[in-house]
């Protein structure tokens, strides 16, 4: 019986090999690509071309939301199919820069003023000034993670989404981060420096690491966890990593016939 259970969790690893860190892109500067990136290689695969500037993304449960940039509309993704349907419109606001809570949807304004958007009909909520400047920076809102950060420059900051104040985190270090995700509770950045790359940053002591480099065609505006079935490919190493698994889990049968 132990035996079987080491085989079948040496099994269980192999196949867990196959899972790289897979998100939603979103890319604007007029490409408009809406896709799949894997932060581990930084493989971008195209789903569709979204007709509209992309703000960013948000996501709440099993839901891809996205608002156009400069405009007042909030749309739902179609993940398959890279397709958008209308949710509603701002009633006082253009869009500046959008992102979410794992439960709640946000925007910020150009000058730096926190909304709340409703999932259900897109009106806007204010909460409260983050006290920055938005200036000609590059700003970007995250997704996947209970906390709210933003980039502003090359800073990161948390943003309470109560009263809207910001809390700076630590700086990108090399480069600014045009969208930021979190995923298993780290927490990712897109470069909108050349060359485009993923970098994790640990919101804890704020330091930047290179993750690779991306082949999307154009920095991400938003990012978003993948929470419904994607386009992963394996690497080499996880079929070798499966394949010995499973004739490791066959010779230990056949031992046991032989013994029979």
């Amino acid at each position: 019986m132990r035996q079987s259970i080491a085989l079948l969790s040496f099994l269980a690893l192999s196949i867990g090999a196959f899972a790289d860190t897979v998100v939603w892109d979103a890319i604007g500067n007029g490409t408009n690509q809406f896709g799949s990136l894997d932060l581990n290689n930084g493989n971008f695969s195209h789903v569709s071309n979204l007709g509209f500037t992309p703000d960013g993304l948000g996501e709440i449960g099993q839901t891809l939301y996205t608002a156009q940039s400069g405009g007042t509309g909030l749309y739902t993704v179609n993940t398959q199919t890279g397709s958008t349907s209308l949710v509603g419109n701002l009633q006082n606001q253009t869009y500046y820069v959008f992102g979410s809570t794992t439960t709640n949807l946000y925007m910020v304004d150009t000058v730096g003023e926190l909304y709340s958007i409703n999932p259900v009909n897109g009106v806007e909520t204010a909460l409260g000034s983050t006290h920055l400047l938005m200036g000609s920076n590059t700003v970007g809102l995250s997704t996947g993670s209970n906390n709210l950060y933003m980039s502003l420059g090359a800073n990161v900051y948390s943003i309470n989404t109560s009263t809207g104040s910001a809390s700076l985190l630590g700086t990108s270090g090399v480069t600014d981060f045009g969208a930021l995700v979190s995923v298993g509770g780290t927490v990712y950045g897109s470069s909108i420096i050349s060359p485009n790359s993923v970098y994790s940053f640990n919101p804890t002591n704020g330091i930047s690491t290179f993750s690779a480099l991306s082949s999307a065609p154009d920095y991400a505006w938003g990012l978003a966890p993948l929470t419904s079935p994607s386009p992963v490919v394996p690497e080499p190493s996880s079929f070798a990593l499966l394949g010995l698994g499973m004739i490791t889990v066959l010779g230990a049968y056949a031992r046991k016939r032989t013994r029979a």
